[in-house]
């Protein structure tokens, strides 16, 4: 992944709530985390709000919980 042509590739990507809530329901942003080489960089705040709105997230797209966590 590179952020314009002739440029190092990124080595790490930070990423909030939003764009780990994204991956883990199978959007756009789950593809920089399986077709790139690149660390995924965030900060146990983040991940407490993640595991926070996984019920809410879950409940929107008639999912369970659980089948959400294992992502």
């Amino acid at each position: 992944m590179t952020s314009k042509p002739g440029e190092k590739p990124v080595a790490a990507v930070a990423a909030d709530a939003n764009v780990l809530l994204s991956a883990v329901l199978g959007h756009a942003a789950l593809r920089v985390f399986t077709q790139f080489d690149v660390s995924v960089l965030s900060t146990q705040g983040v991940l407490q709000e993640v595991r926070e709105y996984l019920p809410f997230i879950a409940k929107q797209y008639d999912m369970l919980p659980q089948a959400l966590e294992g992502r």
